[in-house]
């Protein structure tokens, strides 16, 4: 068998890496997951690690799968975006193939917690903490799609997971501006009218239909919709959660995530 090497973001017993145990490690010494700690310049480091560094002589398939995050539009069907040796999830971010209403439940269900204690409660908890956050997200978003050439970033918060002390529309949308403006030499060309046709467009994606299909659990920044989840319960202890959702985690509810399983098993066939 040949050897296929998978870079990830993290680092060994981040969610990113745990993830990727999950889906490839049974797998053995066919495979080799190396967490990299950051995305920024991954392209860079991995070409020079297989090629001119100290991995080049053993001569490994590799590959990189990482967040979608705001990096790449969501596709129209349920799979990886690939760039080069980089595979992008579907999800947003790992976090997002972990929170789900049923598991949500089964955890408030083990640790008592009488706020999560029937699946429609929990859907409905989710649910109300992505309404919360839509304005912000639908202007992350189209920070997103604007930036494809530039590097400003999709939040004026310090961290995703820290959101803006207000939510408002028009809040949201003045400080996204301001990024924008400070970008000013690389994106000539836009206005403020461009910007906010941008974020009418992901207001219109994000509408009824959108949350009765829960599509949030898939567009959603995970980290904003964890801290968002935290805020309506009162500090939920979201970290012991997701070490739950992880021990009950199935990649093959997600088709993407088989899809990385495939492609990884034809490099080392």
């Amino acid at each position: 068998m040949k050897l296929c090497r998978i870079y990830c973001e993290g680092k060994r017993g981040s969610l990113d890496y745990d993830i990727l145990e999950k889906v490839l490690g049974d797998l053995g010494q066919s495979i080799d997951i190396k967490p990299l700690g950051g995305k920024f310049g991954a392209p860079s480091i991995m070409s020079y690690l297989e090629k001119d560094g100290f991995m080049a002589a053993e001569a490994k398939d590799y590959l990189m799968f990482r967040d979608r995050d705001f990096d790449a539009p969501v596709p129209d069907q349920i799979q990886l975006t690939q760039q080069g040796h980089v595979y992008f999830s579907y999800r947003t971010t790992i976090e997002n193939y972990l929170i789900d209403s049923q598991l949500f439940f089964e955890y408030a269900i083990e640790k008592g917690i009488r706020e999560l204690d029937t699946v429609e409660k929990a859907i409905s908890i989710i649910r109300d903490s992505a309404l919360e956050i839509k304005n912000y997200q639908a202007v992350r978003h189209a920070l997103g799609a604007l930036r494809v050439d530039t590097s400003f970033r999709t939040s004026w918060t310090e961290q995703d997971g820290k959101l803006p002390e207000c939510l408002e529309l028009e809040a949201c949308m003045d400080s996204a501006f301001n990024l924008i403006r400070e970008a000013k030499t690389k994106s000539e060309n836009w206005t403020k009218e461009h910007f906010e046709e941008k974020v009418r467009e992901f207001l219109m994606v994000f509408n009824d239909s959108f949350f009765d299909r829960e599509e949030y659990l898939v567009w959603f920044q995970g980290k904003d919709l964890a801290k968002s989840i935290c805020r309506k319960m009162d500090n939920f202890p979201m970290k012991a959660y997701y070490k739950f959702a992880e021990s009950r985690f199935d990649y093959k509810k997600f088709a993407d995530l088989v899809e990385l399983r495939t492609i990884v098993e034809n490099k080392i066939q």
